[in-house]
């Protein structure tokens, strides 16, 4: 929303929409993703934990990502300023800036088909929430929100894309409303003059977290 969040599953421009997320939160999302390719009999395993501040106000995204797969273990920050039509992404002492297009709010479409409704917590003190499934492309969607605000609880995302099977687990939590660091969205100095480059550019860690973001809520 994810994403993240940062174009991420949820996101359905400009068309009809159920509900789409609060315009300003913070969080972490605790993710496994497992991609295969077809002519490989092993899929790759990426775990992760990403803290993410998701601002639609202000058009623009921060996270950082705690991953693990294989024998790689690291974090990458990510800085996508769509005001700016940059996405900044930090690894190590590396920064690249990446253009970005416009800003897509994260929403559950109009055509998505409720699963079911159900409750977490006690009876007492119950918090009511909606299960959704949708397709994006070829990937299917399931994804669960609070019933009356649309925080995300949790995602699953499966499907084939090019000649690559995904699927993705993903669970929210620590959800708080608003911003609390505003210096989040700032990039360090030195990414200001790091060089323009495309997407298919970014070092290993920083496309992988690229395909997160570009599934998820």
């Amino acid at each position: 929303m994810i994403v993240l969040i940062v174009t991420l599953a949820l996101a359905v421009g400009s068309q009809a929409q159920i509900c789409c997320v609060p315009a300003q939160w913070e969080g972490t999302e605790g993710t496994i993703i497992a991609v295969s390719q077809n002519d490989t009999a092993d899929p790759m395993i990426v775990t992760g934990a990403i803290s993410v501040a998701y601002d639609a106000t202000n058009k623009r995204v921060a996270a950082t990502l705690y991953m693990s797969t294989g024998g790689y273990n690291g974090n990458v920050g990510v800085i996508l300023n769509y005001a700016q039509g940059i996405q900044y992404t930090v690894s190590g002492n590396n920064c690249t800036r990446t253009p970005l297009g416009a800003f897509v709010p994260n929403c559950i479409p109009s055509d998505a088909k409720l699963q079911r409704s159900s409750y977490m917590g006690p009876p007492s003190n119950k918090m009511m929430i909606n299960s959704y499934t949708y397709m994006r492309g070829p990937l299917e969607v399931g994804v669960t929100v609070t019933a009356n605000t649309c925080v995300p609880v949790g995602e699953v995302v499966n499907g084939q894309t090019a000649n690559e099977f995904v699927i993705q687990s993903v669970g929210f939590s620590n959800i708080t409303p608003g911003i609390s660091k505003a210096d989040s969205f700032t990039p360090p100095s030195s990414c200001l003059n790091s060089p323009l480059v495309q997407a298919n550019l970014i070092p290993m860690q920083g496309r992988l977290l690229r395909r997160y973001l570009d599934l998820l809520p």
